[in-house]
């Protein structure tokens, strides 16, 4: 196995060897995201536009469900591989591959047979149903290939392999934006050919990942016989992996909550939604490297019971996680009217998303840090502290402030929940923090540098 993980003073250059190129692929992810929406945005048609940002919530759902397995794989794994159990590692590794596999032909099922009755929650009209119905359709059929796309993309991390896991991501990125012109204009296939060229870009991740664990990996396995996994293992997997999934959920839930909210007041403040919501992935995907960057040097220096050199993960991630967001949502808050009319070309929406965009983007850098908890207390293996802060955010707490916001305030009250959701979540996040990993990993504030045994720490599978 290659060893990434040596002595404390390496801490920092260790964790950017891993956080860069996932920081990488996910500029990629976010180019291929909005070269999208700005080739759909290219025929002028509002409805179209609203129609498939409807169906932005099922590809996050195809996330949560890939998360399940590579998020809650690659937590046990790092674990595993910290207290030098590699075989067991092989295992889980198979068993996630495999488990995935299932899961996305299950879902692809579940997105056909009730493809009217999701695009009606997830807030489709007469006008926009159409669109959404044939983007979706092709959506569905890929999502064996989505929802396994997630699995090696992290666990070939935990093996230090981020630079194969970046040029799977990258490379399926590039075909999606090479492809999208051809097929939504060349072939007139509109925003079918949209969602065809997203399905294959993931389909050449996931070819390009097996290639990299077939090849080049010591220890992750793609072969069946290897997926043989004891009850106890699936259960501490998917108890994280859960977390992980949930966190994509209440994404998911968020876009189609909002929506709903959003359509009495017209099309148009959905289509920007559409809009802003893939300009701020380029501070939620930037803060999320570097979050979740850190996750196998996290699980690994926990599994170690290495106290010291978390603490110099912790406060070198956290400051740089601040200093990154806090640049980029200044950026995109000063130059937002420039963002939105990239996509946008009807004056009245583009001020309707200009201003939904600064208000949105502005709390990045808050998300930043609760996404960074989240990440800590899943590759600890805290399931109660992770299952809360996943449903904080963009889940209950959200949800709430929504409610009486735009019960008091209307179509402004919609506006600002996010920000005041936010700020409450992140009060919640640290109570949490002190309560759930300072007072159980390090011990008390005042016997922080003493060695105390983590009382979330997992018998040996």
């Amino acid at each position: 196995m290659k060893r990434i993980y040596s002595e404390e003073r390496q801490i920092r250059k260790q964790f950017l060897a891993l956080a860069l190129p996932l920081m990488v692929s996910m500029i990629v992810t976010l180019f291929y995201n909005i070269a999208d929406t700005y080739f759909v945005a290219a025929s002028g048609n509002i409805s179209l536009i609203a129609g498939v940002s409807v169906c932005a919530p099922l590809l996050t759902v195809m996330m949560a469900l890939g998360n399940l397995f590579a998020q809650g794989g690659s937590s046990l794994v790092a674990r595993l591989l910290g207290r030098n159990e590699k075989a067991e590692a092989g295992r889980i590794s198979s068993f996630c591959f495999y488990g995935a596999l299932l899961g996305g032909f299950f879902l692809m099922a579940v997105l056909l047979i009730f493809r009217g009755s999701l695009l009606h929650l997830l807030g489709a009209s007469r006008d926009t149903m159409a669109y959404a119905s044939s983007y979706s359709t092709v959506l569905a059929l890929g999502a064996p290939f989505i929802v396994v796309s997630y699995v090696h993309t992290n666990l070939l991390r935990t093996e230090g392999m981020s630079k194969e896991a970046m040029i799977a991501s990258v490379g399926g990125a590039v075909l999606n934006v090479a492809l999208d012109p051809l097929f939504i204009f060349t072939f007139k296939m509109g925003e079918a050919g949209a969602a065809v060229a997203t399905v294959l870009g993931y389909a050449l991740t996931v070819v390009l990942c097996l290639g990299a664990v077939v090849k080049k990996s010591s220890f992750l396995s793609v072969r069946p016989a290897d997926a043989r996994v004891a009850a106890s293992e699936i259960r501490e997997l998917t108890e994280i992996g859960a977390t992980a999934a949930l966190t994509n959920i209440m994404s998911c839930a968020y876009s189609i909550v909002l929506n709903r909210f959003l359509l009495p007041y017209g099309t148009d403040k959905i289509a920007a939604l559409g809009v802003v919501s893939r300009i701020c992935m380029v501070t939620s995907l930037a803060t999320a490297a570097l979050a979740f960057g850190g996750q196998p040097l996290m699980g690994y220096l926990y599994g170690a019971g290495n106290r010291s050199g978390m603490r110099a993960l912790l406060k070198y991630v956290s400051h740089l996680l601040i200093g990154v967001s806090s640049a980029l949502t200044a950026v995109v808050f000063l130059f937002a009217p420039q963002f939105v009319r990239m996509f946008l070309s009807d004056p009245e929406v583009c001020e309707v998303g200009v201003r939904m965009l600064r208000l949105t983007v502005i709390s990045s850098p808050i998300a930043g840090i609760i996404a960074m908890l989240t990440v800590l207390f899943q590759a600890s293996g805290n399931v109660p502290a992770a299952f809360l802060l996943s449903m904080s955010r963009q889940g209950v707490v959200f949800l709430g402030v929504l409610i009486v916001l735009a019960a008091v305030f209307g179509y402004e009250g919609i506006l600002v929940s996010q920000l005041v959701a936010d700020v409450i979540s992140l009060l919640m996040a640290g109570v949490i923090y002190d309560h759930g990993f300072m007072r159980t990993f390090f011990g008390t504030r005042s016997e922080g540098r003493k060695a105390a045994r983590p009382r979330y720490a997992h018998a040996r599978t």
